[in-house]
């Protein structure tokens, strides 16, 4: 498998100052694991430790209809994909 596999996941969280706020986030698969893990923990400090912050808002904790058919648009995210079975998928291909 390819270490350039990136996967796009929308990340909810509140901001240092307190307010909701969400991104897309992509990541490589073989860094997902560990940022759910820190995620669990409280243990994340910037989302671009982990990945490349494609958008995101304050305000709101998810995207509105109209902003997740744009971010599907520009950027191939899709709302209804479960990631963590893809990244379990992807992780378990072997190499040919």
């Amino acid at each position: 498998m390819s270490d350039d596999i990136n996967i796009l996941d929308l990340v909810e969280f509140e901001t240092q100052d307190g307010k909701p706020a969400w991104a897309l986030l992509s990541i490589s698969v073989q860094r997902y694991e560990q940022f759910k893990d820190d995620i669990e923990q409280d243990n994340v400090s910037s989302l671009d430790d982990y990945g490349e912050v494609l958008a995101y808002e304050v305000g709101k904790t998810a995207p509105s209809k109209e902003r997740e058919a744009e971010l599907t648009e520009e950027f191939g995210y899709h709302p209804d994909l479960n990631v963590e079975n893809k990244v379990r998928d992807l992780l378990a291909m072997k190499p040919k």
